[in-house]
């Protein structure tokens, strides 16, 4: 019951799956229809690829070895090595396994692989799919999140081990997302792919992924770019400390003038006549808010020239 529960709260509902699996039917639908051959989903689990043949019309029978797994399915509960292995010759004519595979030893693996090329018939295809450990997140922390996985089986090993075995094989990336070549793509690397084999040759199936080697030299491409781009920046940093440069002596130049005319003689000497105009300018004002009709106050009348003079004197004696 324990891995039941962990397969719905970990990979998701039966429809969710299923939906996914909906890639394969494209180019499986036509082999499968009006054939007396046998189909066969080793380590099916909860049954979604099952249901989804029954769902067009495909009879396909079940295996697992769980039986808490396969609970609501008419599944056959038996080890799908020993299964195989109780199968005549070019008696199927699909023999799938959706994420089993990581479950077994690699020994077991050659074995499989080994008797569904006797089981599958002349034109019969072997899928096989698996998480992908191309990607850093998977390789890293997903693929051990389920304790019953033995090991990630890289993309190039697997597809190389089937063909040793007779089969011709090629790759299939699943849920790719849209590709760039940078780092990112590590990261961004579909979580799952698949090998599809068959004993003759098959129709090229869509593969648009990029090697490792392709990544790194993306993230070398993406480098030089970044370099170019930090060179230009800092030149431009450079450029703009110069003008900081300038802005500041500018302003310690206009800075020091300021200081000179206030050390000035005649600055010194014209300060009564400044603060004799500052006084007249307040006393202007004040007069305008005083009386409707200010009285007109000239700077050479004789009243001013008496507030000039006592204002030098008050300068003389300060």
């Amino acid at each position: 019951m324990f891995y039941r529960k962990f397969e719905d709260t970990f990979r998701g509902t039966k429809e969710s799956v299923k939906q996914k699996q909906q890639v394969y039917l494209d180019f499986l639908l036509p082999i499968l229809k009006d054939t007396p051959k046998k189909v066969i989903d080793l380590g099916c689990g909860r049954g979604e690829f099952v249901d989804l043949l029954q769902e067009h019309g495909i009879e396909a029978v079940g295996v697992d070895i769980d039986k808490h797994m396969a609970n609501d399915n008419d599944v056959i509960i038996m080890d799908a090595l020993e299964y195989l292995q109780a199968q005549a010759d070019n008696s199927a004519i699909l023999i799938t396994s959706f994420h089993m595979i990581e479950h077994i030893p690699f020994e077991k693996l050659t074995q499989l692989i080994r008797e569904a090329y006797r089981v599958l018939d002349a034109n019969g295809i072997l899928i096989l799919e698996t998480p992908n450990p191309q990607n850093i997140r998977v390789a890293s922390e997903y693929f051990y999140l389920d304790p019953t996985h033995i090991r990630p089986i890289p993309k190039d090993l697997l597809k190389f081990t089937i063909e040793h075995y007779n089969f011709q094989a090629q790759i299939l990336q699943l849920h790719q997302p849209s590709l760039k070549r940078n780092v990112t793509d590590i990261f961004r690397s579909p979580f799952d792919y698949a090998i599809v084999a068959s004993k003759q040759e098959i129709p090229q199936i869509v593969d648009n992924s990029l090697s490792l080697d392709e990544i790194l030299w993306g993230i070398e491409d993406r480098e030089k770019a970044l370099y170019e781009q930090l060179h230009q920046m800092q030149e431009n940093i450079q450029s703009l400390q110069a003008t900081i440069h300038e802005v500041k002596a500018d302003a310690q130049q206009a800075w020091q003038n300021y200081i000179d005319i206030l050390n000035s003689r005649s600055f010194r000497l014209t300060k009564p006549l400044r603060e004799f105009v500052l006084f007249a300018k307040k006393l202007r004002n004040y007069l305008k808010t005083k009386f409707k009709k200010p009285r007109k106050f000239s700077l050479r009348s004789k009243r001013a020239k008496e507030i000039y003079q006592k204002l030098l004197e008050h300068n003389k004696q300060s």
